[in-house]
C-alpha cells in the first residue's frame, strides 16, 4: 500500500502531461489544417509541419510577381517560450540599405527621449506609434511613403517588427497565427515592399 501511495502523486502527474501533450497536439494539426486551407484558397503551396520533433509548416507561393514565404517558429526563454509568425521575401530591385520598423515601447519611448535613432515620415500619427531605423533616410521615407506606410499602420498586431536589408523583406509577429485577414495584411505588407522601386530622382 504504501508503494501504491507513493506511485499516485506520479501517475497523476504523468496523466497530467499525457492530457496536455495530447491536446497540444491537436491543437497543432488543427493549425495546420487552417494554414493548408489558407494555402490552398490562394493557390500557394503548403508543407506540413510536426508537432515532434517541431517542425514548421511552410507556405510559399507567388503573388503580384514576388516570390513569399509563410512559416512560424518559437523562441524559448528557459521555462517559457513565444510563438512568432514571418513573412519573407524578395525585392525585385533590391536596394543597398536597411530598415526596420516596430512598435514603440516603453523602453524604446525612453530610448528616443534619450537620443535613440527614429526617423521621422512626416505622418504624425504613424511616427508616434512606430519607431524606425535606417542607415538611408531618403530611401526610407520613399519606402515608407503611401500605401506600405498604412498598411504597416492598420495592421492588427502590436507585436510587428518590419525588415528592409538590401533587398531582402520580412515581417514577424508574435502569434501562432490563424487568422485568414490577418495572414493576408502580412503578405501584403510583404508584397508592397517588395515591389517598391528606388524614385528616379534618387539615381542622379
Amino acid at each position: 500500500m504504501e508503494v501504491f501511495g507513493a506511485l499516485v502523486p506520479l501517475l497523476i502527474i504523468g496523466t497530467f502531461v499525457g492530457v496536455l501533450v495530447t491536446f497540444s497536439k491537436s491543437q497543432f494539426e488543427a493549425f495546420t489544417k487552417t494554414w493548408a486551407d489558407f494555402a490552398q484558397a490562394r493557390q500557394m503551396a503548403m508543407t506540413p509541419g510536426r508537432f515532434f520533433p517541431f517542425r514548421a509548416n511552410v507556405i510559399t507561393g507567388v503573388i503580384e510577381n514576388v516570390p513569399v514565404q509563410l512559416d512560424h517558429y518559437v523562441v524559448s526563454h528557459g521555462k517559457s517560450s513565444t510563438a512568432y509568425t514571418r513573412v519573407v521575401s524578395r525585392a525585385v530591385e533590391p536596394m543597398p540599405f536597411t530598415l526596420r520598423v516596430y512598435v514603440e515601447s516603453v523602453f524604446s519611448s525612453l530610448g528616443k527621449m534619450l537620443g535613440a535613432q527614429d526617423i521621422q515620415v512626416g505622418d504624425p500619427a504613424f511616427d508616434e506609434r512606430f519607431m524606425v531605423k535606417s542607415d538611408n533616410e531618403s530611401l526610407t521615407r520613399s519606402l515608407l511613403d503611401g500605401e506600405l506606410r498604412r498598411a504597416l499602420a492598420s495592421f492588427a498586431n502590436a507585436s510587428l517588427s518590419f525588415e528592409y536589408r538590401a533587398g531582402a523583406v520580412s515581417m514577424t509577429w508574435v502569434a501562432r497565427e490563424e487568422n485568414p485577414v490577418v495572414l493576408d495584411a502580412a503578405i501584403r505588407i510583404a508584397v508592397l515592399a517588395s515591389r517598391w522601386r528606388r524614385p528616379e530622382q534618387s539615381l542622379r
